[in-house]
């Protein structure tokens, strides 16, 4: 099994979002200087640092940062379902990402069970929530074709 180090996964996470160090520094308000020392293998990124780091890549912050986890294939796609992810989609995925902020799997393992029940009944609502947008978004683009 080959051991796959957080710089590299940061380098192949980087290259296939298509970003350079500078964009990545500013869109998690970081100094260019620290992305190229963790893509140098100079350091790690501390705890809050890495989980923003993988939430901006959607993935857990353990298979980021853990040599023994590849990096899901999902997480190398240029694109999300169709879309191409310019900086302003991103914006807006953050944002929402942000508001719907779901717990790393250190937070989880953290959790008591009536805790994780509360939480598994929060991210239903959520779910729920976040499907009638996301209908709500579809139903209009669809109109604004109809119309167009």
């Amino acid at each position: 099994m080959h051991l796959m180090h957080f710089h590299e996964k940061l380098r192949r996470l980087i290259a296939y979002r298509n970003l350079t160090q500078e964009e990545l520094g500013k869109a998690l308000n970081i100094a260019q200087t620290t992305v190229g020392r963790w893509l140098a293998g100079k350091s790690l990124p501390y705890d809050r640092t890495a989980t923003r780091l993988a939430d901006y890549f959607g993935i857990d912050d353990m298979v980021l940062l853990n040599d023994e986890f590849e990096l899901p294939e999902n997480s190398l796609v240029a694109d999300y379902r169709g879309y191409k992810v310019t900086p302003e989609l991103t914006k807006k995925m953050r944002r929402v990402h942000d508001e719907y902020r779901l717990p790393s799997a250190k937070e989880m393992s953290a959790l008591s069970a009536q805790d994780g029940l509360a939480l598994a009944d929060e991210l239903e609502r959520t779910a729920i929530r976040l499907n009638d947008y996301a209908a709500a978004i579809r139903k209009r683009q669809a109109e604004s074709k109809k119309k167009h």
